[in-house]
Parts: structure tokens; C-alpha cells; sequence
């Protein structure tokens, strides 16, 4: 729980949960509870912000059971069967426009689900840490879910089906995660809201050569909005589609990015912090939907940079990167830097979650 006051937001925050971290655990439940009395979004990932502060509450609860077929081992797979809810209710905002009025609406979203899901782990080293050993998730994640949005400008219906699988490939020469959605809304004006998504990722076997180690990653993701708002953007600033791209004049309703990173791992340390030096390649491709992708806007990005990682440090890892930008739009540079701490990376994980609709992100 806790309480923020600064330019961007006040108000308060609760979370709960308990999810279902193994195969073992019966029961998963939460519950989220936001009050904002001043807010240009709901929540802080959320990728629309709000061109008048929005005085905005929001809770919602789920609760799920698990169940297991054929036994109890680690790698069995396991049903869960989800239920739950979420209200939004808006004391001030945007005067709610015909293209956009469901979006800053009064509604309450029930929501229920049913996953297929099978995690085991296998173990490896030098992907996303250093020093230590990581374990690689295997298995599938395929889920249905259903909704009914009791919303004040007409209530909707809600669908989407989500399907994944990720594997070591023969004779461990890397790892492949797959993965597709598609879903949306179904109202008085038909089907809106829609969102088609697809995503490749590929992290190579550790490649040694003579004393050095290094991997290859690779990733595309592909996501096409179907009668969207207008409000409703899709965009390439997030560093899983340009690293460091930045720009508010690329955006669309349809989006390919596909990204390229070599890393070389150091065997020498830097006053206790391991090494790495990596080179990456971005390109990203946006525009509206009604067209091909590949006849839309395309952008860019390369560089260089370093990373300093120490597993007994709360910061784990200094990040330091050089990028430059062709064809860059107008309000962005041709050359960014920055020096930060990086979050440690996470695989894709195969847990069940409650029921949740699609992001448009």
C-alpha cells in the first residue's frame, strides 16, 4: 500500500495478491484498489495519457483454482479455472467524445477464464544474469477469456483466446518462445476494440570462442489493432521495440518491430562487477491499419554499450549504451546516450494469472 504527491499523480494505492508462483498451489486471489485525485493516467504503464488531470477510482478482485491432471509432479500440467471483477469510476474527466467515450467511461467488468498450463525449468547460465545460475522456463500458457463490461455508454461483451509455447530446442542449441492472441469487444455497434498479436523470441545457445562467450537474441512482435478509438495508439518507445526511442510522432494502429542483439560475455572482472559488451540493431514499423505493414513508416535504431552486473548489489546492473537514429522523426536527435540501472530481464513466464483483458501497448 502506499501514497504518492508529485507532478504526475496523488493519491493512494493497496495491492493483494496471491498468485500461483507453482504448480502446487490450489488457490490464487488478489485484490487492487487505486484512488487518483489528480492523475494524467490510471495506471502508470497505462500507454494513453489524459489531456485534463482525471480524479479516477478503481478496485477490482479475482479468485482462482487450480487443478491438476494426471498427478502432482513439478511438470505436470495444471487447469485453472479464474473469475473476477474490476469498477472504474471517474469524478472528473475528459468530456467523453463519440470515437472515445467508451474509453474515460463508468463501468464495471466481470470478467472469467479458464488457462491450460505446464512449467518446468531448465537450468543455464549468462542470459540475463551473471554469476549465478538462471532457470529457463519450458512448457505452454493457452487461455480463454470471457467478459461482460456493464459500461454507462452500453454494455459490451468481451472475448479473447491467447496461446503460447516456449522450448529448448534440439540439442539445446537455444530457446524458442512463440506466442499469438487475438481478441476484442462485441457492443451495439459491433465488434471494436480489437487487437491481433504475435510475438517471436529467440535466445541462442552460450557460443564459446576461445575465451570469450557470447549469444545471440533475437525478437519480432506483431500487433494489429481492429476498430480502435481514435484516442488509441500504438507506439515504438518502449525499449522491447526501439531501445531509447522516445518519439510521439511515430504512432499507428498497426506495429512490427523486430530486434537483433549480440552479447559478449567478459571472463575479466571490474572491481567485483562482471562484464558484458553488446551491439543491437531495432527497426520498427508503424502507420494505420489499413494498409500492408510493410508499405507503413519505418524507423530505426543501432548501438553499442556495456553493462556492469554484481548479483550482490540491489542495483544488479549499470547500463551504459550509445544509439543512433536514421531517419529519425522531428522530435527525437539522430544520437542518444544514457547511463541508468537496468532492471534484471525476465523470461516469459507460463503462469497463470486472473483473467485480464488485452493490452493495446
Amino acid at each position: 500500500m502506499g501514497y504518492l504527491n508529485n507532478y504526475r499523480s496523488e493519491g493512494f494505492t493497496f495491492v493483494f495478491n496471491k498468485t500461483f508462483i507453482t504448480p502446487s498451489i490450489k488457490w490464487g486471489y488478489g485484490t487492487n484498489a487505486l484512488r487518483f485525485f489528480r492523475t494524467d493516467r490510471i495506471f502508470t504503464d497505462d500507454p494513453i495519457e489524459a489531456p485534463t488531470p482525471l480524479d479516477v477510482s478503481y478496485y477490482s478482485a479475482w479468485a482462482g483454482r487450480s487443478f491438476q491432471i494426471k498427478d502432482e509432479s513439478p511438470n505436470s500440467t495444471q487447469i485453472v479455472l479464474a473469475a473476477g471483477f474490476n469498477n472504474k469510476n471517474f469524478f472528473q474527466r475528459p468530456i467523453p467524445e463519440p470515437n472515445n467515450h467508451q474509453y474515460f467511461s463508468n463501468s464495471t467488468f466481470y470478467l472469467t477464464g479458464i488457462t491450460f498450463s505446464q512449467r518446468r525449468f531448465i537450468q543455464d547460465q549468462l542470459i540475463y544474469s551473471y554469476g549465478i545460475t538462471e532457470d529457463i522456463p519450458e512448457g505452454f500458457k493457452n487461455e480463454i477469456v470471457y467478459g461482460y463490461d456493464a459500461n454507462e455508454f452500453g454494455d459490451r461483451h468481451y472475448a479473447h483466446l491467447f496461446l503460447s509455447n516456449g522450448n529448448l530446442l534440439i540439442n539445446r542449441k537455444g530457446y524458442l518462445y512463440l506466442a499469438g492472441g487475438i481478441g476484442g469487444y462485441y457492443g451495439k455497434s459491433g465488434f471494436e476494440q480489437g487487437e491481433i498479436n504475435g510475438t517471436v523470441n529467440f535466445i541462442s545457445k552460450q557460443i564459446n570462442a576461445g575465451r570469450k562467450r557470447f549469444r545471440l537474441f533475437t525478437r519480432a512482435d506483431y500487433t494489429y489493432g481492429i476498430q480502435r478509438f481514435e484516442i488509441e495508439n500504438l507506439d515504438l518507445r518502449r525499449d522491447n521495440h526501439i531501445r531509447g526511442f522516445f518519439s510521439r510522432e511515430a504512432i499507428g494502429k498497426q506495429r512490427l518491430s523486430l530486434n537483433m542483439e549480440y552479447v559478449l560475455f567478459l571472463r575479466s572482472e571490474f572491481y567485483k562487477f562482471n562484464m558484458a559488451i553488446f551491439g543491437f540493431t531495432d527497426v520498427g514499423v508503424i502507420g494505420p491499419n489499413k494498409e500492408f505493414i510493410l508499405t507503413q513508416d519505418y524507423y530505426s535504431g543501432i548501438g553499442l554499450g556495456i553493462r556492469l552486473h554484481n548479483e550482490n548489489l540491489v542495483f544488479k546492473t549499470l547500463h551504459l549504451r550509445l544509439a543512433f537514429y536514421p531517419f529519425h522523426p522531428k522530435d527525437m536527435n539522430f544520437v542518444g546516450f544514457i547511463l541508468d540501472e537496468q532492471s534484471k530481464r525476465e523470461f516469459y513466464s507460463f503462469e497463470p494469472t486472473a483473467p485480464l483483458p488485452f493490452r493495446f501497448e
